[in-house]
């Protein structure tokens, strides 16, 4: 994404959605490089500014809308001079927010409290009721194989890759020393992406990103969760895999899970299904790391970022280990009782 001028920013802002703004400061790149994010600033107010490449979907900002109204962590759109939720910046499509103070979750723990306050937060999202008009809007998960046959032909012309800078000839060192580990969960992803196919489990309206970077921490305490890009009717289990998920070296410890749970409530957890999403997801930011770093070139420190994710996807307490133990839960209570399934508590 460009970096659009704060006089054409301001200028769109305040003609599209009515913002007097004075200044508009551009965050640093975050994981969605078809996006930019930037803070309006005016006199006594500011505002998030979301600008996309990519078409925005209606259904994403009418839920956002909609689910705000019941669950206040939900940060709902501002509504254009026209009355829509996104309006067009020439090639682009922007999105206003009001702005919130604080830190994300990667940069601020989350105490037992607010671990409690984000699971009531997500169960109140997964049982709001929306209306039809608005749900027919929203995709629905189809567990397609997309992200792992990717992976493959990543795997099958890795050695025919001729690296263009030191990050990708990195990335390619790693992926080969780390080859046996990644082929490994491609192929739980499928196999355990093949039983859920079989099922029958209950959907709900899923954030489908639920990480520490889209939890934000308000300054006075409370939280609020961000970057609804695409909610996905799918099992719970898409969000609540992101719970001891360990994306990004956080959110893997046993206190956080469960101070998590008491705010959620009673609830089983399909081991199938947690350990499926956490495989998956795995699956999929090693395609988007492998396009990024050796299918392109741009920023030096960005694409030092980018292996410096990869990588700390095999950390001791990373997204491979968290999803390696699921695993190995799933498989030992599987020998026990075949058709029992997990509680968030074990």
């Amino acid at each position: 994404m460009p970096d659009l001028s704060e006089e054409y920013l301001l200028a769109n802002t305040r003609e599209l959605f009515g913002v007097d703004g004075l200044a508009a400061v551009r965050f640093t790149r975050g994981a969605d490089k078809e996006a930019s994010a930037y803070r309006i600033v005016g006199s006594g107010h500011a505002y998030f500014l979301k600008v996309r490449r990519a078409p925005v979907t209606r259904g994403a900002l009418l839920f956002q809308r909609a689910a705000a109204d019941r669950v206040p962590e939900v940060i709902a759109p501002i509504t254009g001079r026209d009355g829509e939720l996104s309006q067009s910046f020439g090639e682009f499509q922007a999105i206003l927010y009001p702005f919130v103070e604080g830190t994300d979750a990667f940069a601020t723990a989350l105490e037992d409290s607010q671990w409690c306050a984000l699971g009531r937060a997500v169960r109140a999202i997964h049982e709001a009721p929306i209306a039809p008009e608005i749900t027919r809007r929203l995709r629905i998960e189809t567990l397609a194989p997309a992200w792992r046959v990717r992976a493959r032909a990543h795997f099958a012309r890795s050695a025919d890759v001729r690296p263009k800078d030191e990050s990708a000839r990195r990335l390619l060192a790693k992926l080969r020393a780390h080859h046996d580990t990644v082929s490994r969960i491609v192929e739980r992803a499928e196999t355990l992406g093949e039983r859920m196919c079989t099922k029958s489990l209950p959907t709900v309206v899923c954030h489908g990103d639920l990480h520490a970077g889209n939890v934000l921490v308000r300054r006075n305490g409370g939280i609020a969760i961000v970057d609804w890009d695409d909610p996905t009717f799918a099992a719970r289990e898409r969000d609540l895999m992101f719970i001891g998920g360990g994306v990004g070296d956080v959110w893997n410890r046993r206190h956080e899970v469960d101070a998590f749970y008491r705010g959620y409530g009673d609830i089983c957890v399909d081991p199938e299904a947690l350990a499926y999403y956490r495989y998956e997801r795995i699956v999929e930011d090693t395609v988007l790391f492998c396009d990024e770093l050796l299918a392109s070139d741009g920023d030096h420190a960005e694409r030092a970022l980018t292996l410096h994710w990869f990588s700390g996807q095999f950390n001791a307490q990373g997204v491979v280990a968290m999803a390696d133990e699921a695993y190995a839960r799933l498989r030992a209570r599987a020998a026990v009782c075949p058709k029992a399934s997990a509680s968030p508590s074990e």
